[in-house]
């Protein structure tokens, strides 16, 4: 069991050695991101729900309901704009 080890070992230490011996250097330089520029998007959502049972108020007194059912929609919208200015980014939105 110890040779298996130390044989798992030795393969796993060495094999990134090989393989970063024929690796080439490369001239490209990474631009950075800029986040400059206008966004819009729009978003939207719907909920449901019922509930039954009796429901105490706010002096704590029990009262009785009629099932209630509660379901609605949400949509809206979001315009904005970025401004980079180093590595501080302005927006308005």
């Amino acid at each position: 069991m110890k040779s298996i080890l130390l044989a798992s070992t030795f393969l796993l230490a060495t094999g990134g050695a090989g393989m970063a011996a024929d690796a080439v250097a490369s001239d490209q330089v990474a631009v950075p991101y800029n986040w400059t520029g206008l966004y819009a998007g729009v978003h939207g959502g719907y909920s449901w729900g019922s509930g039954e049972g009796p429901y105490p108020d706010s002096a704590g007194i029990r009262f009785e309901t009629a099932y209630p059912e509660a379901q609605g929609g949400l949509l809206g919208a979001q315009v904005g704009y970025n401004h980079q200015w180093g590595s501080l980014v302005l927006f308005v939105g």
